[in-house]
């Protein structure tokens, strides 16, 4: 009788150290690191600490950071995604810190430059546009007056690139205000569309809307897709969002493909811009 009670001990000695948590060897529990990403937007208007990549940081981790604008370029502010809360606010280039979030999270310090007049050709020049997020393989740019929104979205793809403003995180394109784009051979095509379910879109014109890009213009170059887009905050559209001050949710996705209808795969996802 004691052998057994002796073996069912250790069982439950043993079935015991399968739930311990990893420890550093002080007895701690070791915190779960995540992906932390410093960009500058745009890349030449300056420099961060730390500098511009990726690296591993445990979550809850003060993060110091600091910002230093170049030439004639100035500092903006701090943005991030997903959101952290700076310390000093977002408009303090140096001395800053956040907390390092339970998530991977990209922090970007945005410069502006001297004025750059906005050209659809398929090159997004510094200064050209005022603020930036990327996402992985994707990037979108922005910049608004008080009349028009600008962008130029641009990903590591042959394919087509699309933003969908006004998104709904879950629901994919339901109700989105799609915009995609593609440069095929010598022609640059875009399509004002509107997501008429999770995974379909049609252009507003056959749902008895309008196209309402007003200049655009594209470019394949070096193994990524660039289009650049004009159209007004408000278009009166039905099928198009308004796009005022504030935080708004979009959708972004690319494909392979250059047609506009093929599917994109696992190239998407949420994110979030400021106007």
């Amino acid at each position: 009788m004691k052998s057994i009670i002796i073996m069912a001990t250790g069982a439950l000695v043993i079935m015991g150290l399968l739930v311990v948590p990893a420890c550093n060897g002080n007895g701690n529990d070791v915190p779960t690191e995540f992906d932390l990403t410093m960009a500058v937007s745009p890349a030449t208007g300056g420099v961060t600490t730390p500098e511009a990549g990726t690296t591993r940081v445990a979550a809850g981790t003060t993060v110091n950071v600091d910002a230093q604008a170049l030439g004639d370029y100035e500092f903006v502010d701090w943005s991030a995604s997903p959101a952290v809360e700076f310390a000093l606010g977002p408009n303090e280039p140096e001395g800053n810190s956040f907390t390092m979030p339970s998530s991977n999270v990209v922090v970007t310090a945005n410069f502006a430059g001297p004025d750059v007049e906005w050209v659809p050709d398929g090159l997004i020049t510094p200064g050209e546009y005022t603020d930036m997020q990327v996402y992985g393989d994707y990037e979108i740019h922005w910049a608004t007056d008080e009349q028009y929104i600008y962008v130029g979205m641009r990903a590591e793809t042959s394919g087509w690139v699309a933003v969908g403003f006004n998104a709904t995180r879950g629901q994919g394109m339901a109700n989105a205000d799609m915009i995609l784009g593609v440069v095929d051979g010598d022609d640059v095509i875009i399509s004002d569309e509107f997501g008429t379910g999770r995974t379909t879109h049609r252009p507003d014109t056959e749902l008895g809307g309008t196209d309402d890009i007003l200049e655009y213009g594209g470019k394949e170059q070096g193994g990524f897709m660039t289009i650049e887009f004009k159209r007004a905050l408000d278009t009166g559209d039905p099928y198009d969002a308004v796009l005022g001050e504030g935080t708004i949710t979009i959708m972004w996705a690319f494909s392979d493909s250059k047609s506009l209808t093929d599917y994109h795969s696992a190239n998407r996802g949420y994110g979030d811009i400021t106007l």
